[in-house]
């Protein structure tokens, strides 16, 4: 299921999200994984939209606390606001955690195990 229907979505996602340089992970051809790119232009530039988040988050969260929003706005802006702050936070730590690519590589090889073993029972 993964290597079908899933695999050519997710290199197609992964080559525009490095046209856009917007995600720090590429698809290696030879390993069959996702790691983590060495593209030292690709970093930058996810770093940079990485601070351009975390304005804009700071923005909303002023606009939100202390804007000339009513009570409904204020209850809405909060809720995009935890929004923000949720996809910043993800975002941030891209250094660190290799996690995303990491599950992504268990659940396809979790399956070629899988399908290993079903046709050598046949």
């Amino acid at each position: 299921m993964y290597h079908i229907d899933y695999l050519p979505l997710l290199k197609l996602n992964l080559r525009i999200c490095k046209f856009v340089k917007c995600q720090p992970f590429e698809y290696d051809e030879k390993s069959g994984l996702i790691v983590r790119t060495r593209d030292v232009d690709l970093i930058r530039m996810f770093k940079w939209q990485s601070i351009l988040s975390l304005i804009y988050t700071f923005a909303t969260f002023l606009h939100v606390c202390f804007g000339g929003l009513n009570l409904t706005g204020k209850f809405q802006g909060s809720l995009f606001l935890v929004l923000d702050i949720l996809i910043t936070a993800t975002r941030w730590n891209y250094s660190v955690d290799k996690s995303p690519g990491q599950i992504v590589n268990s659940f396809m090889n979790f399956e070629l195990e899988i399908l290993k073993g079903s046709y050598q029972d046949y």
